[in-house]
């Protein structure tokens, strides 16, 4: 059985590749600067652990879809978001 957080990470971690590759930057910590994370709050953000705004800017920088967004927002909540 997958447990929330494998999940959360898998449906991150392309995000967090490519919101490095739009933002230019070699490594996690760069892109954590230009975030205004420090380099252990973007790690686990890459991982989709920690405060959900983190997970969600790394996810926003990557340009994630609004479907694959509300997914994310579920796996961090538990609350399906509802569109406004």
């Amino acid at each position: 059985m997958i447990n929330a957080s494998i999940l959360i990470a898998r449906r991150v971690a392309p995000w967090f590749a490519r919101a490095k590759q739009i933002e230019g930057c070699a490594t996690g910590a760069e892109l954590g600067e230009r975030l205004g994370l420090t380099p252990p709050q973007v790690s686990r953000a890459s991982r989709g652990h920690g405060p959900d705004a983190y997970v969600l800017a790394v996810c926003d920088k990557g340009g994630i879809n609004p479907a694959e967004r509300a997914e994310v927002v579920y796996l961090l909540t538990g609350v399906w978001p509802v569109a406004s």
